[in-house]
């Protein structure tokens, strides 16, 4: 059992990943993909509850909202 556990497994990857440079992938491209209205930031950010989603997906969107109190990026996307 052990061996064919080990031969099937062999060649799968189940540890760290082996490519040789950083992945790196920008929250505001991965936002507008996966959750386009918005529903996960919503649900984790009660104050953005109000906020029109398209804001979520660009970067300082929300802090264009004057009626939102809303901190300022500290690292803007270019520089990260």
């Amino acid at each position: 059992e052990t061996v064919s556990t080990q031969s099937t497994w062999g060649g799968a990857s189940t540890g760290a990943d082996s490519v040789p440079y950083f992945r790196v992938f920008n929250p505001y491209t991965q936002s507008a993909k996966f959750d386009k209205e918005g529903l996960f930031i919503k649900s984790v950010l009660k104050e953005l509850s109000d906020v029109e989603p398209k804001l979520f997906h660009k970067e300082n969107g929300v802090q264009s909202n004057l009626f939102l109190e809303y901190p300022n990026t500290i690292v803007n996307i270019k520089q990260s």
